[in-house]
């Protein structure tokens, strides 16, 4: 093959030593030929891979800036999440004390699969009464979009809670919780809830 260089076998006397003969011109010259077409070709191989390589980082900028930059909630936008915690927290703990003033007079929610909306003292009636039956082991909630306009505030979460029955059984549960809230005397109170249980 022209790419390995020629073994010579020279004889000294007792004994045979094999050395590795130095390429030729002609050799030389055709590795260097051969060498030149390898590096053109990695050189526009990169060339090619340059328009992949940029698509590639504006892609990776466009959609995980915008994801890390919609977790830095502003301060109104906090105000009205820590309703939903403070909720949560009171329904985690079976506190329907602590449930109560969160709701606004004029309160409705619905759950779907509900025939209706309710007002603010059914529901609160039909929370008193499931919490009597539950033991919460956990309920966790994670912000997806927070509006605040105004005195308005639109909260969407999404939920994951597990509790435990009066047969003893483990349930969990994981849905969705859009709630509408209004600042009432500089304080964020519950206008609206839906729930939808995935």
């Amino acid at each position: 093959m022209l790419s390995r260089p020629a073994t010579t076998i020279y004889h000294t006397g007792k004994c045979c030593k094999a050395k590795i003969a130095k390429p030729s011109g002609v050799i030389r010259a055709h590795l260097l030929s051969i060498h030149l077409v390898v590096a053109r070709h990695l050189i526009k191989k990169e060339e090619a891979m340059r328009p992949k390589i940029s698509a590639l980082i504006c892609f990776c900028f466009l959609f995980f800036v915008p994801v890390l930059h919609a977790q830095k909630w502003s301060q109104s936008q906090l105000e009205a999440l820590h309703v939903l915690q403070a909720a949560v927290d009171a329904v985690e703990k079976s506190n329907i004390d602590n449930l109560v003033p969160l709701y606004h007079d004029n309160f409705v929610a619905w759950n779907y699969g509900q025939p209706k909306p309710v007002a603010k003292k059914e529901f609160l009636e039909a929370e008193a009464s499931a919490l009597k039956k539950m033991k919460f082991s956990y309920y966790k909630i994670e912000p997806i979009s927070i509006t605040v306009t105004r005195n308005i505030a639109v909260v969407n979460v999404a939920y994951d809670y597990s509790f435990i029955d009066e047969a003893k059984k483990t349930i969990a549960i994981t849905g969705k919780w859009s709630a509408v809230l209004i600042n009432s005397n500089s304080k964020w109170l519950f206008l609206s809830c839906c729930f939808k249980d995935n």
